[in-house]
């Protein structure tokens, strides 16, 4: 069975994102990616919506980052 995993980040604290620093972004993309494949950027997307309703601007900041890196992907036509 393949493992899952969770869109985390490396140096996430209680209360999200730490820096949300290019390495974190790349590793939250890609994570996204292996768990969620082709639907990655509505995976995302929604962990952007919870966090800017939860009143968490920090956390939302760096979740838009990573949909903007996967729509990159996917403008340029790799799979996202």
């Amino acid at each position: 069975m393949r493992e899952r995993k969770q869109i985390a980040l490396v140096s996430s604290g209680a209360n999200g994102p730490a820096e949300g620093g290019c390495g974190e972004i790349d590793e939250a993309t890609s994570n996204a990616i292996d768990l969620y494949g082709s639907n990655a950027m509505t995976a995302v997307a929604w962990r952007a919506l919870n966090a800017h309703f939860d009143g968490n601007a920090q956390e939302y900041q760096f979740w838009c980052k990573v949909f903007g890196r996967l729509s990159l992907f996917a403008q340029a036509g790799l799979q996202t």
